[in-house]
């Protein structure tokens, strides 16, 4: 899968483009996008949760990252 992000602060920009292997499943009425992502020799595993009218990113890497949407 080919993910793309990109973030704006403080007028600045910064994109970051991934290639990784992932895996889309449903779980008890919800989907999940999972994948291990590359960086700099670090792995860090990524998963989006999509619900009803949610969206959730959880990041488990140096720092813990749960970004609601």
């Amino acid at each position: 899968m080919n993910l793309s992000t990109i973030i704006d602060q403080n007028g600045q920009q910064e994109k970051f483009t991934f290639t990784e292997e992932g895996t889309f499943v449903e779980m008890n009425g919800k989907y999940y996008l999972r994948y291990i992502e590359h960086q700099d020799g670090q792995e860090t595993p990524v998963q989006i949760k999509f619900e009803d009218e949610l969206i959730r990113l959880r990041r488990r890497g140096n720092v813990e990252t749960n970004l609601f949407l």
